[in-house]
């Protein structure tokens, strides 16, 4: 009988120990299974969230880029002295737009440009100066009407132009700096001896000496 007891106690213990195992076991799975179903809908209400943050973002975007995309009224300050043609500056807002550049940008983009403009304009007048100079030196060099006669010729020339050119014509040999060739200024020396001389008569007729423009206006000596 205490043998049976003692199994009884050994069997009811061993029993006990797998009912409380089992019980445990049947507990967790109850709260994995609730767990389970819960857990989907915390999920939907976390994808919800985030749905709407990533939407709310994707309309920031959307909002600063229709802002990007809207075209900016360039308004541009050219340093004093520079003058560009209207059609040049509307080439330059046209690549300051597609560079999509703020009004700082295209500002600087100008600025450069007017430098630029700057510099040629400066070698522009250097290179005509220089030009002018070759010339004026090449006539005062010229077989016909340079050399020590020079001053002298050179009057001849400008008589002749002002008999015959026009303003339009002076105005046209300064600004191109055409005054200055030697062919211009042989032109007008030939012409200028092709004029008919003057003659004074004083008194009884006298043979008196013919003298040229240039000598009346420069003298014999």
């Amino acid at each position: 009988m205490t043998e049976n007891t003692t199994e009884s106690l050994l069997t009811a213990a061993t029993d006990t120990t797998e009912s409380t195992v089992t019980s445990e076991a049947d507990s967790n799975q109850e709260q994995a299974t609730a767990t389970e179903e819960t857990a989907p809908a915390e999920t939907k209400a976390e994808d919800e969230v985030k749905a709407k943050e990533a939407e709310t973002e994707t309309k920031a975007e959307d909002g600063d880029t229709a802002a990007d995309d809207k075209p900016v009224e360039y308004t541009f300050e050219l340093p004093d002295g520079v003058e560009m043609a209207p059609e040049t500056l509307e080439g330059l807002k046209g690549i300051a737009g597609e560079l999509k550049l703020d009004q700082d940008g295209g500002q600087k983009l100008a600025s450069f440009g007017a430098e630029m403009f700057q510099k040629w304009e400066t070698a522009q007048a250097d290179a005509v100066e220089t030009v002018k100079s070759e010339w004026a030196n090449a006539t005062k060099a010229d077989k016909e009407i340079g050399g020590a006669n020079f001053d002298k010729n050179l009057g001849v020339a400008k008589s002749a132009l002002e008999k015959f050119g026009t303003p339009e014509l002076k105005s046209f040999l300064d600004e191109t700096g055409l005054g200055y060739h030697p062919e211009i200024n042989r032109l007008f020396w030939k012409m200028g001896n092709q004029i008919s001389d003057d003659t004074l008569v004083a008194g009884d007729p006298a043979p008196t000496a013919r003298l040229t423009r240039a000598e009346r206006l420069y003298g014999t000596n």
